[in-house]
């Protein structure tokens, strides 16, 4: 009961860290701190967050990007020239052009056997 009566419904104590406090044993945060520590100066003796100097690009090292990039532009212009062509409007014109085309056949056919 005393311990409900000093903390309060965790029965734990306040914590001293702010809001957001270490529930870990007494020695883990020495053990988190040196690890910190040890990863720090690992880092600093590779150069840091593990960067290497990078060599000057070749003209040998584009090469293959630019082909790609070319390849998607000529695909890009390629879709934008047929766009128009392969369109629903135009398969609708060219439906209705053909039945008119066809009706227009009928009606000289006709008028041609008959006349």
């Amino acid at each position: 009961c005393r311990l409900y009566d000093l903390h309060g419904p965790s029965l734990k104590p306040p914590c001293s860290f702010g809001p957001r406090c270490f529930d870990g044993a007494p020695g883990e945060q020495d053990f988190e701190a040196a690890l910190f520590e040890a990863m720090l100066q690992a880092m600093m003796r590779n150069g840091g967050m593990g960067r290497r100097r990078e060599e000057p690009r070749k003209p040998e090292d584009v090469v293959e990007g630019m082909l790609g990039l070319g390849l998607i532009g000529a695909l890009l212009g390629i879709s934008w020239v047929l766009s128009p062509l392969l369109s629903p409007v135009l398969g609708r014109w060219a439906s209705w052009a053909k039945w008119q085309w066809r009706f227009l056949l009928f009606d000289l056919g006709g008028a041609l056997s008959r006349g």
